[in-house]
């Protein structure tokens, strides 16, 4: 009688057990393991100068972006052109998020993270002109 008794009980709890992790699987929500979207490539955007400057806002939809930047010095003292641009974000940050100090060269390019709300600032001396191209990689 005793066995018998424990024999219930035991397939009573396998029954509660099976019962309740069935319900716990339909109540899971289901994952889906599609590939994540591609974010849409953004035109390029020219900014372009001949002294100090702060560009308009622009936005980049991708999580990587590149500034390819050049300028023309003046013709008289080249040693002296002073091209630099600092990238900030729109989003109520003060503080810039990257920065290119040219040193030597009147071109190249800087590789950023992040899609946002940007906007740069140029600090130029002794240029005729500079210009910087925001583009996807």
């Amino acid at each position: 009688m005793i066995a018998q008794r424990w024999k219930h009980r035991g397939l009573f709890l396998v029954t509660t057990c099976i019962a309740v992790v069935s319900f716990m699987a339909l109540s899971i929500p289901m994952v889906s393991c599609a590939p994540a979207e591609q974010a849409t490539a953004f035109e390029p955007i020219v900014i372009t100068g001949t002294a100090n400057a702060t560009s308009q806002p622009f936005s980049v939809t991708t999580e990587e972006w590149i500034a390819n930047w050049s300028y023309v010095p003046l013709t008289e003292y080249p040693e002296l052109a002073v091209f630099q641009f600092f990238v900030y974000p729109e989003a109520g940050a003060s503080m810039f998020t990257g920065f290119m100090m040219v040193h030597e060269g009147t071109s190249g390019s800087y590789s950023h993270d992040g899609a946002g709300e940007y906007h740069i600032t140029v600090v130029a001396d002794n240029v005729i002109g500079w210009e910087i191209v925001v583009s996807p990689p």
